[in-house]
């Protein structure tokens, strides 16, 4: 229960932020820091995520879930307070920092705490713990920003957080065994904060306009590429069969899905002109549909094999991203555009879970962690990169003065094409009845 909690109130903040983020611009401005708002959250997850992950295979979980949720406070706090869009960036970074702790000791108790044949059901039920958040939490969050003001998204969970964090923290204690002692690796940390600052970097060049973008995005890949590779299984570029291909996927699949979801209200909102009500229902049947997806593969998983669940979720979300590239471009009426986005909940949900499982199966017994920090650090990179790139399409178009519409027509053409290499490497998944 105190796992489920957890992850209720990260998907809490997450879902709550894009549903407002048009009220946030409107009031700090600096619509080009936009993207960056979720990919600093990503890139600080990038580095809570390989601490997690590594300190749980070496230690007992709860102490990096302790430490990831504290830093996870200051950041709402930080959030809550900020005075510029700048300040809101970095505030982001730390909410990042903590939150990525928190999925990768959850997947590491589940691995501890249940045998192979209850993990699908484990997986669905914390897909499951985004269903109140997910269904209620957009439309919350459009009523506070409205009528309380966007800042007490953030500073109304720091009550919560408390609460639930003690609840969560007692329950791994108590019922997660503690890790057996292994030789610490330093060398962990200093990847992870290596690969996010050289992700920073490379997002940063493609986010200016000046020629010296093009030279912080070469240094920024330059830094990026060794730690990444040295924290990654083997053949992950390549989408090599088994535990790399699983590890691949889920970039992939998190760099196409939040390069339209992060981006999901500005569409809505100032490129269709919907109400502020449709952004909270859309949002809501995303995370609703997601959840039912996720049940979907606890069901099927046995039966057809993560290869093809894994497929058809690329091939429809690649399918739905080209009709929202259109539907952008033509400016066609935004109830269209809000069914498509929807619908995408469907699409990611069960190859999701798919790739949790897969990897999960595939991971040599006692480096779970290990395996674990990989996928959750290949999803935050898939988001910092996608989210990314759609911020520096949005930003150009700003100062191109390009109609927002526009602009997003490209990124969302985009985002298709990361859902279809997506399906080309998930050919490296395994088959029915070959999961250990």
């Amino acid at each position: 229960m105190g796992l489920l909690l957890t992850v209720t109130l990260v998907g809490a903040e997450s879902l709550a932020i894009g549903a407002v983020m048009p009220e946030v611009t409107a009031e700090l401005k600096d619509r080009w820091l936009y993207g960056w708002v979720f990919s600093a959250f990503a890139l600080g997850s990038l580095v809570g995520i390989t601490f997690a992950g590594y300190f749980a295979d070496r230690t007992h979980p709860a102490k990096p879930f302790v430490v990831g949720l504290g830093l996870f406070c200051f950041g709402l706090l930080a959030g809550g307070l900020a005075p510029s869009m700048g300040v809101l960036v970095v505030a982001r970074a730390l909410q990042g920092l903590g939150a990525g702790a928190l999925p990768a000791t959850a997947y590491v108790c589940i691995a501890r705490a249940y045998p192979v044949a209850l993990r699908s059901r484990m997986f669905a039920l914390l897909a499951t713990a985004w269903l109140v958040p997910g269904v209620l939490g957009p439309s919350i969050a459009v009523v506070v920003g409205r009528y309380l003001g966007w800042r007490w998204v953030f500073l109304g969970l720091l009550p919560l957080v408390s609460v639930f964090g003690v609840l969560a923290a007692r329950a791994v204690y108590q019922r997660v065994p503690p890790s057996a002692p292994q030789p610490a690796e330093r060398a962990v940390t200093r990847d992870a904060l290596l690969l996010a600052v050289g992700v920073a970097a490379l997002l940063s060049g493609i986010t200016s306009a000046q020629w010296t973008g093009l030279v912080a995005s070469a240094v920024g890949l330059a830094v990026a590429l060794p730690p990444f590779l040295r924290l990654t299984p083997s053949g992950v570029l390549m989408g090599a069969p088994g535990l790399a291909a699983a590890i691949a996927c889920r970039g992939l699949l998190t760099a196409s899905f939040f390069s339209v979801d992060a981006f999901m209200a500005l569409a809505l909102l100032d490129g269709l002109s919907a109400p502020p009500w449709v952004v909270g229902v859309t949002l809501s049947a995303t995370t609703l549909l997601w959840v039912l997806g996720a049940w979907v593969q606890e069901r099927l998983i046995d039966r057809v094999g993560p290869q093809r669940l894994v497929r058809w979720g690329f091939v429809g979300m690649s399918g739905l991203w080209v009709i929202a590239s259109v539907a952008m471009g033509a400016r066609l009426p935004f109830p269209i555009v809000a069914v498509v986005f929807g619908l995408a909940g469907i699409t990611i949900g069960p190859a999701y879970a798919a790739l949790s499982v897969t990897t999960l199966s595939l991971a040599e017994p006692g480096a779970e962690g290990r395996a674990t920090a990989a996928l959750q650090l290949t999803e935050v990179l898939g988001i910092a990169l996608g989210t990314g790139v759609t911020g520096a399409i949005v930003a150009y178009g700003d100062r191109a003065s390009f109609d927002v519409s526009k602009a997003l027509m490209i990124a969302f053409g985009l985002s298709a094409s990361w859902a279809l290499l997506g399906g080309v490497v998930s050919r490296g998944l395994p088959g029915a009845s070959r999961l250990g």
